[in-house]
């Protein structure tokens, strides 16, 4: 996790900020052909869509989020999602990034950053929420590293 901010507001509920992310081998056309779309990103973190409903299973627990409004953009290399749990509104983010990754021989290689951001406003469940959604990003992130044979947060 890179960092986390609280926020408040005056009724004393938390918004959170999750940051995850790692470094896989692939370039991000690699990654975009795996993760071509809403639906295959979704698929690819173990999240059930249906209709505007999507379900993340955790071990935590069952999120229902309702999405409210999604942005694919394979050319900007991004998914937006801004959706709602109950009375908590979740905006989030799914961005690849080229970036170079040292190999094991110390080589400079080309890699690319699969990094999740999410904002949750704050509200009764945020907490709850964000546990969730932390536990899915970061099985999805590992998920991912197992594909492009890396080490889930390592430069690979």
């Amino acid at each position: 996790m890179r960092g986390r901010r609280r926020s408040r507001r005056d009724d004393g509920d938390v918004g959170l900020t999750i940051d995850e992310s790692t470094i896989v081998a692939c370039t991000p056309a690699d990654a975009l052909d795996t993760l071509y779309d809403p639906a295959a990103i979704a698929n690819w973190f173990g999240i059930r869509r249906s209709g505007f409903r999507s379900v993340l299973a955790s071990s935590y627990g069952d999120l229902v989020l309702t999405r409210v409004h999604e942005y694919w953009g394979r050319d900007e290399q991004v998914y937006a999602l801004s959706a709602c749990a109950g009375c908590v509104r979740i905006d989030a983010y799914v961005t690849f990034r080229a970036v170079i990754r040292t190999t094991a021989l110390s080589l400079p290689a080309a890699g690319t950053e699969l990094w999740i951001h999410a904002e949750i406003e704050p509200a009764p469940g945020a907490a709850e929420a964000a546990v969730i959604i932390r536990d899915i990003a970061r099985r999805g992130l590992g998920h991912f590293c197992m594909e492009f044979d890396t080490t889930p947060g390592s430069p690979a």
